[in-house]
This record gives C-alpha cells, sequence and structure tokens, in this order.
C-alpha cells in the first residue's frame, strides 16, 4: 500500500512539474496559456482532495473500530458511556477537552491521557483478535484497565481540589 502511495505522489509531482511545459505555446513561457496554468494546479488539487478523503476515511474508520472494541468495556465498567460517547465523536471529544481545561492544565492533562488510554485499550484488543502482531510498545489489556482506573481516580481527585477559574 506504502509503495502505491508513493508512486500515486510521484505521478502527481511528475504532472504539477511537467504539464506547463508541455502545454505552453511558447517553450520560453510555460505560462503562456489559461488552460497551462490550471492544469498545472490540477494536481495540487487532486492532492488535497484525495488527503480529504483519505482522512476523512481513516477518522471514520477509527471511529467504527473504537467503537466496536470498547462495547464490552462500557459494559463492565471499565469506560463509562459518557466517555464513550466522547471518544467516538471527535466534536464531544474536543469540547469535554476545552471544559477541563476550564478547569485546569492538570484536569485537562488527565482527562485527555484518560482517553488516550481508553483509545489504546481498543487499539490493543483490536489487534489482539486481528492476525496481525501485537506491537511490542502495547501493555496488556489489564494493564490499560489498571491505568484507566486510575487515571479516572487521579481526575476526580484533582477536580475535587482544583478551583474552577
Amino acid at each position: 500500500m506504502a509503495v502505491l502511495g508513493t508512486g500515486i505522489a510521484m505521478g502527481f509531482h511528475l504532472l504539477h512539474d511537467y504539464i506547463p511545459s508541455w502545454l505552453a505555446a511558447n517553450p520560453n513561457n510555460v505560462q503562456t496559456s489559461s488552460l497551462a496554468k490550471f492544469l498545472s494546479d490540477l494536481p495540487n488539487v487532486l492532492g488535497l482532495i484525495a488527503l480529504a478523503v483519505i482522512a476523512v476515511w481513516a477518522t471514520g474508520r477509527e471511529k467504527v473500530l473504537v467503537g466496536r472494541e470498547l462495547q464490552e468495556e462500557v459494559a463492565s465498567g471499565t469506560v463509562t458511556a459518557d466517555e464513550y460517547n466522547a471518544i467516538v465523536s471527535p466534536f464531544r471529544r474536543f469540547s469535554a477537552l476545552a471544559g477541563a481545561l476550564g478547569k485546569g492544565v492538570s484536569t485537562w492533562k488527565l482527562q485527555r491521557r484518560l482517553y488516550v488510554l481508553e483509545v489504546e485499550l481498543a487499539f490493543r484488543k483490536h489487534h489482539d483478535t486481528s492476525d496481525r502482531t501485537t506491537p511490542a510498545q502495547l501493555l496488556s489489556p489489564d494493564e490499560y484497565r489498571r491505568k484507566i482506573a486510575e487515571t479516572r481516580q487521579a481526575l476526580r481527585g484533582t477536580a475535587a481540589t482544583e478551583p474552577a477559574s
């Protein structure tokens, strides 16, 4: 897949570099026609569109994967329903983190860490069920559950001691 992506990028770059000179009415001035100007920008526009499509697809794929893998964790109480809803919705997560930042930087850091641990747990569970090898830097699911509980406890303690500003 990486080779295909590299090849496509090289093709866009080649088109971007050579289309103006291929279409120029005057070989000494490559910007003589509006068609040449349009076509010289076309690979950039197509590349940006492709990047946007990949970003939307990857975000949707992550949402599906995390949502599927954390269903069991919500049922067992490792992840709360509010946290689950925030994790699978980028706008809710942003709103929750912005609200945590309003309560102080340490609260924001703990809230962010909680979300990161829950997403990492989902990816660990996905790796365990897929035929891929699990990366060495991932903890066991039980270690993630323990860290989630510790972080949630620290978050409750911080919320109780920090004054709201």
